[in-house]
């Protein structure tokens, strides 16, 4: 209630956060949602060297969601974030967003578990008469593996 502004940070597919972050309804307080951090949110936030960044920013002007959904792009390259992701795109049974995502993924880094998933979905597309556009990264090749087999 004394501070002049607040920001939770909660993931949304949590019943738990989501409950909690529910309790803070007051006019200076911002809920950011951050899906799929399965309870990691501040891990992932110092593990992509974000964290001190966005309190600098706090501390020398004012801070706003923009600056924490700029900083929230990162996840597109960590790891834990993708698999969480791709485990609940597989659990939804998306194979057009799997697609897309692993295709997006794999654009920038070459992961067999991606590679794998995205073949299942293409097959389960092309089961069902559809096709994905275009690749518009235009890549053919994945990127070369950073991650140990």
């Amino acid at each position: 209630e004394a501070a002049d502004r607040a920001f939770i940070l909660y993931d949304p597919g949590s019943d738990e956060e989501a409950m909690h972050a529910s309790l803070f309804d007051r006019q200076n307080v911002t809920r950011i949602r951050c899906r799929y951090q399965n309870g990691q949110i501040e891990r992932f936030l110092r593990r992509a060297d974000l964290l001190k960044p966005l309190l600098n920013i706090a501390a020398t002007r004012d801070l706003q969601p923009l600056d924490f959904y700029r900083a929230l792009r990162a996840r597109r390259d960590y790891l834990p974030y993708l698999r969480a992701f791709l485990h609940e795109l597989e659990t939804e049974r998306r194979p057009w967003l799997i697609a897309l995502m692993c295709r997006s993924v794999l654009r920038r880094v070459n992961i067999p578990r991606f590679q794998r998933q995205l073949s299942l979905a293409l097959r389960e597309l092309e089961r069902k008469g559809l096709a994905l556009p275009p690749d518009p990264g235009g890549a053919s090749q994945p990127a070369p593996s950073r991650e140990p087999a």
